[in-house]
């Protein structure tokens, strides 16, 4: 195949790809050259959507307004056009096809997709909630695999990912009939008056004019960052005795060398399917014990990632929340007061964690069933930025990183560290792993551990975000390294040993990683109990046991933070 292909990168990200003209011209010649040219548009094709998955993973990544969103819903002139594309022949890609279209795009939530009908360019714009993406009508042909649209396209397979911020930025004017861009490297996009898209980028431009200078609430996240040792304590209902036995439990924690701890706050459904949320006053939990209890942790000097959660009072987990009508299908009606009482429990608590200075806060914790929410949790997001300068985390359970979609909204990726390492044992060959009497050897953790580590780079690499174990840990009993969310059981066996050795694989796979930015373990208890009571205990506890020590040796090492993508 005959071609020309320039990359180059630009601060919008942008490598477009030109391709020698006339190239496919023999699509009318007899069928054993057509099945040639078929070849070599296969291998076009095939360069194309590869050069366009990589300017789509550097894509630049801000979350933007709620009101923008509206800005461009409402400012396209006829109805929205939604999830619809126009192709040649008067043919077009709905919804479903769109989606697998943009595949490409990470983590985007659409909100307008059109594409210039009236010039032979065919250029799509799709509007998301992170970023303007613009691919010329050949990009979207090789994409479907149409050879003959590649051709009833002119101009050139290209695509260009913009931040709305670095959108305003391009030099873009207005002739009669059309509305122009230019990058720095000198690429002109024109755009028909005759289609809606200019209207909208108008709308867009003049919103962002009228916003300059006003604060986005952006927090600096990189000169927030760095690495934690903690635990998390779940604060009680605090009484004078209790109060003194928080004292000392805090006092204990950091003799581990701890610097921050996870103050984890409980607030409660009546069952799953209820959408009324009890916290504070209503859930014998006033402000006052929390203001307590970050002052004891201050007094011990303990950095603060305030995290609150919600039960289910029917002992369903909560990530199991759902609202369904009586055919099964959702219940908006019901989620939307869901998210109501939701939005006011989180806002509430991000007032404390600024008023008292709390270093992270975390919006949510394994919340499966609610994640699909992306543009809620969004909204959510934003509205927190304008009252809390602090990082903000959510806590996804284990396996749930590649579900999340709003990673990029926040500053650091949480996980709930139990992961099936009997799983990760048994696909790395460990003979013996799938028997329920197998004895895990450190080695196995280390193996384990290792298949884990490197998925999670994946998850950084991807977002460009910094992650850490906002929980991770393992009851002291046998055999449950394999399963380590499992507690519950009245069968198990003490192993403070099995504990031990499952804290210094992980410590050992994930210390140094520049990405990697710590732990707070699940969990430290409140209430001490004597030593040699609290050693014999098959909870994820490790105070007086032998997993304790070893926190204290890594703890005890000094570990420097800069944020390093993978």
């Amino acid at each position: 195949m005959s071609h020309k292909n320039y990359g180059y990168s630009l601060p919008a990200v942008f490598i477009p790809f030109l391709f020698m003209a006339g190239c496919f011209q023999g699509y009318q010649q007899p069928a054993a050259a057509e099945a040639s040219n078929v070849s070599a548009f296969s291998e076009l094709a095939a360069e194309i959507n590869k050069s366009t998955q990589t300017i789509m993973e550097k894509a630049p990544r801000e979350h933007i307004q709620p009101e923008l969103i509206q800005v461009i819903e409402n400012n396209y002139p006829k109805y929205p056009p939604r999830y619809v594309i126009p192709l040649p022949h008067k043919s077009a890609v709905a919804k479903d096809e769109l989606r697998n279209l943009c595949r490409f795009i990470p983590g985007e939530s659409f909100i307008l997709a059109d594409s210039d009908r009236y010039r032979t360019e065919g250029t799509l714009f799709v509007f998301t909630t992170h970023a303007l993406y613009i691919l010329s009508g050949k990009t979207i042909a090789a994409h479907l695999g149409h050879a003959s649209w590649y051709n009833a396209y002119e101009g050139q397979p290209y695509a260009l990912a913009l931040s709305y911020s670095q959108l305003a930025g391009l030099k873009i004017w207005d002739t009669s009939f059309e509305k122009c861009l230019k990058t720095d490297e000198g690429l002109i996009i024109k755009i028909s008056r005759q289609s809606g898209i200019p209207d909208c980028l108008d709308a867009v431009l003049a919103f962002l004019k009228g916003t300059a200078g006003k604060s986005e609430f952006k927090t600096d996240s990189a000169s927030q960052y760095e690495f934690i040792k903690g635990h998390t304590l779940i604060v009680p209902h605090l009484t004078p005795k209790a109060t003194e036995q928080l004292r000392e439990s805090m006092q204990k924690m950091t003799q581990t060398h701890a610097d921050y701890v996870c103050l984890a706050i409980m607030a409660d459904l009546e069952t799953f399917n209820t959408p009324s949320i009890r916290w504070g006053s209503k859930a014998d939990f006033p402000d006052e014990m929390l203001l307590q209890a970050i002052q004891i942790a201050r007094e011990n000097h303990l950095k603060i990632v305030l995290k609150p959660m919600v039960n289910c009072q029917d002992s369903i987990w909560r990530a199991w929340i759902e609202f369904t009508n009586d055919q099964g299908r959702q219940n908006l009606a019901e989620w939307a007061k869901w998210w109501d009482a939701y939005n006011a429990f989180i806002l509430h608590y991000i007032r404390i964690a600024q008023q008292t200075g709390c270093e992270m806060f975390c919006i949510g914790c394994e919340m499966n069933s609610v994640e699909p929410f992306e543009q809620k949790w969004r909204e959510l997001i934003w509205e927190a930025r304008k009252l809390y300068s602090g990082l903000l985390t959510y806590n996804a359970n284990h396996g749930r990183e590649q579900e999340v979609r709003f990673w990029d909204a926040l500053d650091v990726i949480g996980m709930s560290g139990y992961y099936p390492l009997g799983n990760y044992m048994q696909a790395a060959g460990i003979e013996g792993a799938d028997q329920s009497d197998y004895q895990v050897a450190i080695e196995d953790l280390r193996i384990a551990w290792e298949l884990v580590r490197d998925e999670l780079r994946q998850v950084s690499r991807r977002w460009k975000k910094p992650l850490f174990f906002i929980e991770c840990g393992i009851c002291s009993a046998k055999g449950v390294s394999r399963t380590p969310w499992q507690h519950s059981s009245p069968d198990l066996i003490y192993d403070g040993q099995e504990q031990a050795d499952f804290y210094q694989a992980v410590l050992e796979m994930f210390w140094d990683e520049p990405w990697f930015m710590g732990f707070t373990w699940w969990a430290w208890p409140s209430v001490l109990p004597p030593c040699q009571e609290a050693s014999k205990q098959v909870g994820f506890e490790i105070y007086c046991k032998p997993a304790e020590d070893v926190l204290k040796q890594w703890y005890a090492k000094d570990r420097p933070f800069a944020y390093q993508a993978p």
